[in-house]
């Protein structure tokens, strides 16, 4: 069946009045036309890259950004404090909701005390002090819901949670002490939530169709299902005569239950067609507790059924974190760290030889693969807070406004819903571990819910987003794993990290090859891969010591840019192998061509669907030659951010940022100094390890390509900025529980 998602009146009505007679997400309308345009420091490429926008635009009567606007969840159109969260998580899966959700997270002060035995000869318990001075949110609530949470053994472990009134003297920092029933060898965690002062009351006007349907989710904070029983309603209302079309309660969860996650509803509006009807949604304590629950009503979504089922193919889009290309058997890795993956590509699909990443680190290369800016447009840095602008199209945005049902499970980190990921996405699986990287049982359950929401849309056409930490450092295989590949050779035990190192890398891939088996081939037995493209690919590869640092993030020689993509599925040739660099930026428009969508204006990456040409014959093979050709000459920009960076010995901070760019065999590497830049030129057809530094040797060559970077971020500036002209400040800092995730990835002390 095809969903069609319809829009909210007044929604609409504010949006039109706020669009420009001619606008897109990256040039001002006031550009269009203007010799302004051409007065930055550009080269013939930069000109004729504001040129083909510009024209682009001036003569596509439809544009992105107003198609991309249709659809409209209603959660988005009830007023919130713009200070908090917009999304909740229950059971790793977070969805936007229709009532504020703010949340704060407080380390304890200073040690753990020693552990204590009670009178009555209990086990040994922990008491810990914590005090901090509480945020405008918490201090102007009547009662804080604290949910203790500490390190036990190998696995956090949550704690009953309890309520305290919040301190009257909202001067003075609150002070609580929480006693863990166990001795704790590092610091604990508290999370507080500001109870609600008024019951959930939320309305919407909607103007209802033939046919209509209201999906939605009703759900209880966690930590307060052991507190209080609560009641959802949803009514109808047409004047001033309601009717209740929705009643459930959700009763207090008695101690050894699970916990419950979301629970998917939906109610027939067909009575109300054509009518302006307010929706009105309500939860309220069930119980005789006097207090208000922390409830939620989340993803509201009206929508109209009607057939026939959408045609096209489906797309699956599988990233592996931290992949570098030359670890795979397929690209020539001497180890067999990939069997099925090499077998399942070469056989069914096509391999490119050359895909250089936009970044070399997660963030800003998973937002390149999604949107198709650089990272030095997009602006998203891993280690820095990040709201994605409005403007920006993303992939998941564009299909799901096309009639796909859309669907991601990832592992937080980086990839956060909260960062701009979540849009366009009407499942957003997060499995919120601080250690995914070393957590089996994490990267299990990314691929088994992956499969469960394939499952969940067979009906429709789908996209799906897979991501996962594994191989991400630090390196742990699990059981059955530890030994393959011989007896691992770590580096020097005296150093950091020492045990960093490619053996344990390559028995990770093994065993992510292994879980990738399992998905693909039931997918296949149960026919949902017969009409699905299938995309493989990573965000950035791995360092070891090639370049005297380990890890990723700080620099962008080959070995952190070169990523594998892998291809197969309708339209793209079996047993292919393709010559020519193609880089993550062009993703997302070479999907859309495969799947027969048109692709959004202002998209700096190319198609590549030119080279997806099965040289079977005379003609096909000079069309091939031909485009491989043109490819080779584009220029392809990297970029690096983190400024913290694993050398031999330890650890050093970088001046960033670093930018690479690679037009044809040539490469050049800018590094940021104290007194300016340094530059690193390399021949990378005869210097693949990129050992020879020939910048001083090649002037015309070395200036050249200088210029390009030049261009680039003169170019990149002004796009950004007009790109996040609509973005309101966010925080100025990351959360306690964002830290504790970059931290063990690597990318934060």
């Amino acid at each position: 069946m095809l969903l069609v998602i319809l829009p909210v009146r007044r929604i609409l009505t504010h949006f039109a009045k706020q669009l420009p007679e001619l606008s897109h997400p990256l040039i001002p309308s006031n550009w269009i036309g203007e010799e302004t345009m051409f007065k930055s420091r550009g080269s013939c490429v930069a000109q004729f890259f504001w040129l083909t926008l510009a024209l682009a635009i001036a003569f596509d009567s439809t544009l992105a950004f107003a198609e991309a606007i249709v659809r409209v969840n209603l959660a988005d159109s009830v007023p919130r404090d713009s200070n908090t969260d917009r999304y909740t998580t229950l059971r790793n899966d977070t969805r936007p909701v229709m009532r504020d959700s703010s949340r704060f997270i407080f380390h304890s002060k200073g040690k753990p005390t020693k552990p204590r035995k009670t009178k009555a000869k209990t086990n040994p318990y922990t008491r810990l002090a914590f005090e901090r001075q509480l945020p405008p949110e918490l201090s102007a609530s009547d009662e804080i819901l604290i949910v203790p949470r500490a390190r036990w053994v190998d696995e956090w472990k949550v704690f009953k949670p309890f309520v305290r009134r919040a301190p009257q003297d909202q001067e003075a920092p609150a002070r609580f002490a929480v006693s863990f029933p166990f001795p704790l060898t590092q610091k604990a965690w508290l999370t507080l939530y500001p109870l609600p002062r008024d019951s959930l009351r939320a309305a919407v006007e909607v103007d209802v169709p033939r046919n209509a349907t209201l999906d939605f989710a009703i759900g209880v904070l966690e930590a307060w299902q052991q507190l209080g029983s609560v009641r959802f309603e949803l009514q109808a209302c047409l004047g001033g005569d309601c009717e209740s079309l929705f009643r459930e309660v959700i009763k207090i969860r008695e101690a050894g239950q699970p916990a419950l996650g979301w629970l998917d509803r939906s109610v027939d509006l067909t009575q109300y067609a054509g009518k302006e009807v307010e929706l009105r949604f309500r939860a309220d304590a069930a119980d005789e507790s006097n207090r208000l629950p922390v409830a939620f009503f989340a993803d509201p979504v009206l929508r109209q059924v009607s057939a026939p089922k959408p045609t096209g193919p489906n797309l699956l889009l599988i990233s592996i974190d931290t992949l570098r290309a030359d670890h795979l058997g397929s690209y020539g890795h001497v180890r067999d760290t990939t069997p099925y993956l090499d077998n399942y590509f070469e056989t069914n699909g096509t391999i490119f030889d050359e895909c250089v990443a936009a970044s070399s680190s997660t963030l800003p290369s998973h937002m390149t693969m999604m949107t198709s800016l650089n990272p030095a447009v997009h602006g998203a840095r891993n280690t820095q807070p990040y709201q994605l602008p409005k403007r920006a199209v993303l992939l998941a945005e564009w299909l799901r406004d096309r009639g796909f049902a859309t669907g991601a499970v990832t592992e937080n980190g980086a990839i956060a819903r909260a960062r701009g990921f979540g849009r366009g996405f009407a499942t957003y699986r997060e499995f919120r571990d601080s250690e995914s990287a070393t957590n089996r049982r994490t990267v299990e359950s990314t691929f088994r819910e992956g499969l469960r929401v394939i499952r969940s849309m067979q009906d429709d056409r789908f996209f799906v987003f897979l991501h996962t930490y594994k191989p991400h450092n630090p390196y742990v295989p699990p059981e059955g794993y530890e030994e393959l590949f011989g007896k691992s050779k770590p580096f020097d035990k005296t150093t950091p990290f020492y045990d960093w190192t490619p053996t344990q890398y390559d028995r990770e891939i093994r065993y992510v090859d292994d879980l990738l088996r399992n998905l693909l081939d039931t997918l296949a037995r149960e026919g949902l891969l017969d009409n699905t493209i299938v995309a493989f690919t990573s965000d950035h590869g791995e360092a070891f010591l090639e370049h005297g640092y380990r890890a990723h993030g700080a620099l962008v020689y080959e070995e952190v840019l070169q990523v594998p993509l892998m291809l197969s599925g309708p339209g793209v040739p079996k047993g292919h192998r393709v010559s020519a660099p193609v880089a993550l930026l062009d993703l997302m428009p070479s999907m859309l061509g495969l799947l027969g969508e048109e692709v959004p204006v202002g998209l700096m990456g190319k198609s590549f669907r030119d080279l997806l040409v099965d040289a079977t014959s005379k003609t096909n093979a000079q069309d091939k030659a031909d485009a491989t050709r043109a490819w080779r000459t584009r220029p392809i920009f990297s970029e690096a951010f983190i400024e913290r960076a694993v050398h031999r010995t330890g650890v050093t901070k970088l001046l960033q940022p670093t930018y690479a760019v690679r037009q044809g065999d040539y490469k050049l590497i800018r590094l940021r100094t104290r007194s300016g830049h340094r530059y690193e030129l390399f021949n990378l057809a005869l210097d693949p390890g990129e050992k020879k530094n020939i910048f001083a040797a090649t002037k015309p060559l070395s200036q050249r390509m200088k210029k390009l970077i030049e261009d680039y971020e003169d170019s990149a500036a002004i796009l950004r900025t007009n790109l996040h002209e609509s973005v309101s400040k966010s925080s100025d800092s990351l959360s306690p529980e964002e830290t504790e995730m970059l931290r063990s990835l690597g990318y934060v002390e």
